[in-house]
């Protein structure tokens, strides 16, 4: 059997992936899975999402996909 890796994130990265990957998704499932966050946005540490965030080029993109679509 071949060996790969798995990655696994928290709901908070997985957000920043989702933001980062927003053109390669499809239109649907990247508006269900936005959905879903809006709807826990309560229970999320934006401070962790802000920090993952920080990581990437993009980040002044993101913090405004942020802003506009899950908070």
């Amino acid at each position: 059997m071949g060996h790969g890796t798995i990655r696994i994130y928290d709901r908070e990265r997985l957000l920043v992936e989702v933001m980062r990957r927003q053109a390669t998704l499809p239109l649907d499932y990247y508006r269900e899975v936005i959905a879903s966050y809006r709807r826990i946005s309560e229970d999320l540490d934006v401070r962790l999402v802000e920090d993952y965030m920080a990581l990437f080029k993009r980040q002044d993109a993101m913090f405004d996909i942020l802003q506009r679509e899950v908070l």
